[in-house]
């Protein structure tokens, strides 16, 4: 007897139901979106031990702008798309049969040179775009992102993911609930490290958020869904600093 998730997992990995999603190779576009390219950036010289060690959930958050420098370096760091590929690409991370089913959003409240709202972020080309600009359900769905970490102060960004189906389920069926989760965490852990190497906050969202976030990221829930969010921002520092290493 097994724990009944991975009995699921097992009975269903080959059924005729997983062909229904289609099959979609390619990084998700929105066709009427304006890409704007990021910044040119350079890895933080940092030692991975020191980024490792400085690693540390920030709860707190200053109101203060981060610069569109820095979410470009944060971003191009830990999930964008290896300069040294060839032919398939290559990330700094794994991905089940090397599909990268994860899609990125940024739900941004204040970052200088961007206008509040939810953007896609295209890790191939390295560039943002617009996707819908901030509203009340947006603005709702900051606050709901925010309940877990217990303070007022919203950081400069969410960093959203979610997983799309038609890229992976037809070689790996249900497999890919596990297989995918694992990819958005060993993703969370570059930016992770990469925020820690520049001195920048961040705290992973475990809460279960799903219907809000796809509500909020356009999604239906089905073919594409809410899988793992991280909040970004300047870390509020005191005598009782708020940062954890958990």
């Amino acid at each position: 007897m097994s724990e009944p998730f991975f009995d699921y997992i097992r009975a269903n990995t080959n059924t005729a139901s997983n062909k229904l999603y289609g099959l979609e190779e390619e990084e998700k576009l929105y066709a009427r979106v304006e890409y704007l390219k990021l910044p040119d950036f350079s890895f933080p010289d940092v030692q991975l031990r020191s980024a490792m060690l400085a690693r540390a959930s920030t709860r707190s958050f200053v109101d203060q702008s981060i610069s569109l420098n820095k979410l470009s370096q944060l971003l191009g760091s830990s999930i964008a798309v290896s300069n040294d590929s060839k032919g398939m690409r290559k990330y700094t991370f794994p991905s089940g049969g090397g599909l990268y089913p994860i899609e990125t959003y940024l739900l941004v409240s204040h970052v200088e040179s961007l206008t509040p709202g939810l953007y896609h972020y295209s890790s191939v080309s390295h560039s943002i775009g617009l996707i819908r600009n901030i509203d009340d359900e947006l603005r709702q769905a900051m606050r709901v992102l925010l309940r877990p970490m217990q303070t007022d102060t919203l950081p400069s960004l969410y960093i959203l993911m979610s997983v799309e189906k038609s890229r992976c389920i037809q070689k790996y069926g249900s497999l890919i609930y596990p297989l995918t989760f694992m990819e958005a965490g060993h993703r969370g852990q570059n930016i992770f490290l990469v925020a820690a190497a520049m001195g920048v906050g961040c705290c992973p969202i475990g809460a279960p958020l799903y219907e809000e976030m796809n509500k909020a990221l356009i999604l239906d829930g089905v073919s594409a869904h809410y899988v793992y969010g991280l909040a970004v921002g300047l870390a509020k520092r005191n005598r009782n600093n708020t940062d954890s290493h958990d």
